[in-house]
């Protein structure tokens, strides 16, 4: 379960001027697939999460699968939203 949160920064990531790696590269070694894949579908969309994802060299099936956690999350809050506006 360790292996989820921390991912090793690799020899060929893009680093910015000083040296630190750019934001989003930050946040996906410290977070993976659990990050992008709850974060990207509610932000960026889904489609845009699992390009990024595959992109910057995380798993496609565990990347799948928090992806349909992310999308399930905003099917419900979108379902929810609805049943309110209807009362």
């Amino acid at each position: 379960m360790r292996r989820l949160f921390r991912r090793p920064l690799k020899e060929g990531r893009q680093r910015a001027h000083n040296g630190d790696p750019v934001r989003f590269a930050r946040l996906v070694d410290r977070l993976g697939a659990p990050f992008l894949g709850v974060v990207g579908p509610m932000t960026i969309g889904a489609w845009a999460a699992a390009v990024l994802g595959i992109a910057h060299g995380l798993g496609r099936a565990e990347l799948i699968l928090w992806l349909a956690v992310g999308q399930a999350a905003v099917t419900a809050s979108y379902v929810y939203s609805l049943a309110e506006l209807t009362d």
